[in-house]
């Protein structure tokens, strides 16, 4: 294994410690990654991009940094726009130095054991109100508070309430393989994996992260749809709910945040993302073709007018972002920025696609399951009808380059064959 490699190995591996410590420490291996990627093949006098869709990203990138100058805040326009190239040469150092095909075990148990550590920290705050660090939960103040008052819990995240975030989107192609050894492993292999699937699942749910849920539930679903078979589809179901029914019962909040996503799907248009979501359509018809420009989606919000104002209680214009990742390409990039990178997101996806119908007759199983989840994760994350944080900040950014890093590895014909 060559520096490189080793490089790329250790940063897949210690990835989810620079998710928990923040947007400054994913940043940092975002731009060692991008430095290592561009250095290595300037050396090497090899070409930088070689796809049609890696082209199609520097064509939007490029966009990008120049609707940023007819921004309100240029230089934070500018800052963001210049910035998101950092991710692909990310995902692009990660495809051609990271050997998944010799790494994957090590990095999967490394990661289950942060995934664990950050499910009972959670479960622990649940029960009590603060977690192993004394993080407070939403609206609980310890000596204080009741533990009926506890609310949406931060886990090792504090009061940045993203920790169910953090485990479903980690977790995607660990689900896949952790259903692949819940379907074909020893004993043992399949009783510890089942636990593990529960325990995310239930974790993820009594956080109150909707979304991240929604997520998990969706790994799960498709993990079954391509790996179990029926009976074990049952027993996942079955245990799942009723682990799940217990922690239910044990908390007010979990209950109230049912009944409100059910109020919000039968009134999507008069709800909280319903509000911002006009919202962002708003100041997409302001500037139709090029939009506001990245991170200067609020700056135009507040400058329209609220027809709505008097009949909802919901704030019309969100502090940071449109919280759906079409609308916010739209408001913030217009229409012929969303064209640009819905062709990018397709060429990606048929790449990806079209180089794993060539070359899956010699992949394992499990190699199989975790690229699937991958794949999975990239086409479900542009899914439109579902809510989502800011698709152009490091911390969300860098699950969805992520996968592309790990899918694009396991197409590397070169580490299959590589022995380390």
């Amino acid at each position: 294994m060559d520096n490189y490699n080793k490089i790329a190995f250790y940063i897949v591996l210690i990835f989810p410690v620079a998710l928990i410590l923040g947007a400054p420490s994913v940043n940092f291996f975002l731009i060692l990654s991008s430095i290592y990627f561009l250095y290595r093949k300037i050396k090497n006098k090899e070409k930088i991009f070689t796809e049609k869709w890696e082209y199609i990203f520097l064509i939007f990138w490029i966009y990008l940094i120049i609707i940023s100058f007819s921004s309100i805040d240029l230089f934070k326009s500018f800052k963001a726009s210049f910035s998101q190239i950092r991710f692909l040469l990310f995902s692009l150092f990660l495809g051609f130095y990271l050997n998944l095909f010799s790494s994957y075990k090590k990095i999967f148990l490394l990661w289950k054991l942060i995934l664990i550590f950050v499910c009972f920290d959670v479960i622990y705050q649940f029960f009590n109100g603060v977690n192993f660090f004394g993080f407070p939960a939403e609206h609980f103040t310890p000596g204080v508070s009741k533990f009926s008052h506890i609310a949406r819990l931060g886990g090792v995240f504090n009061d940045e309430l993203v920790v169910g975030s953090f485990l479903a989107k980690l977790s995607y192609p660990l689900i896949f393989y952790l259903a692949y050894t819940f379907q074909s492993g020893k004993l043992y292999m399949k009783i510890s994996s089942l636990i593990l699937i529960i325990l995310l699942s239930v974790t993820i749910f009594i956080t109150g992260e909707r979304l991240s849920f929604l997520i998990i539930l969706s790994a799960i679903f498709f993990a079954s749809l391509f790996i179990l078979d029926f009976k074990k589809i049952i027993i996942l179901i079955v245990l799942l709910s009723s682990v799940g029914l217990i922690f239910y019962e044990q908390n007010r909040f979990l209950k109230t945040r049912v009944k409100e996503t059910i109020q919000i799907i039968l009134n999507i248009q008069n709800s909280s993302y319903g509000r911002i979501f006009q919202s962002s359509y708003d100041v997409w018809k302001k500037n139709k073709l090029t939009g506001s420009g990245l991170k200067n989606y609020h700056n135009e919000c507040i400058k329209l007018e609220d027809n709505n104002k008097k009949n909802s209680i919901f704030s019309y214009c969100s502090p940071t972002h449109s919280h759906n990742i079409l609308l916010q390409v739209m408001s913030e990039t217009g229409l012929i920025g969303l064209i640009i990178f819905v062709v990018l997101y397709f060429y990606l996806l048929k790449y990806l696609l079209v180089k794993y119908s060539r070359i899956k007759h010699e992949l394992n199983d499990d190699i199989k399951s975790i690229f699937v989840g991958c794949y999975v994760f990239i086409l479900i994350t542009l899914f439109p009808f579902i809510t989502s944080g800011s698709f152009f900040t490091s911390w969300n950014a860098s699950f969805f380059w992520l996968h592309i890093g790990l899918a694009l590895s396991i197409l590397n014909k070169e580490n299959l064959y590589y022995k380390s």
